[in-house]
């Protein structure tokens, strides 16, 4: 969700307006996923999260493939990163060879703690049982770069 805009804040650089549309569309749908929990008695404490995180999968993942099919200034990339409207770490994430299609923070870290999430196992390998679960931190049915 971006910032409360301030008195100091930078104005957009030039460009921005191309994309701010759709940033505040998909930020006003992540503020709705996280008002829209009325089951609450019914799901787990996890579960109310995942629409959140999918909200924030697909912000980011809007600016990502900005990035890479029209090469943004790096000026408006600084600016939504600044302001709030993209997940600085999942672009990060994202940059890195195999971690093309991680869904959350949670489950690369969870990579990296020497730890394998669900959702970050290819399908083939999984256990026939396991494989129409999803992770239970974000609800991934699978996210590897194999997949």
């Amino acid at each position: 969700m971006p910032k409360l805009k301030a008195k100091y804040s930078q104005p957009p650089p030039a460009g921005f307006d191309e994309i701010a549309q759709i940033l505040t569309e998909l930020n006003q749908r992540m503020q709705d996923a996280a008002i829209s929990n009325e089951d609450m008695s019914q799901k787990s404490k996890n579960e109310l999260l995942w629409p959140i995180i999918r909200a924030d999968h697909q912000r980011t993942r809007y600016l990502f493939e900005m990035i890479r099919q029209r090469n943004l200034p790096r000026a408006i990339i600084d600016y939504a990163i600044s302001e709030g409207y993209v997940n600085k770490q999942l672009l990060q994430i994202w940059g890195r060879p195999g971690y093309e299609k991680v869904c959350c923070i949670q489950c690369a870290l969870a990579q990296a703690s020497g730890n394998v999430c669900m959702c970050r196992v290819p399908r083939s390998k999984l256990p026939e049982g396991k494989r129409a679960q999803g992770c239970t931190t974000c609800g991934c049915k699978g996210c590897a770069s194999t997949d």
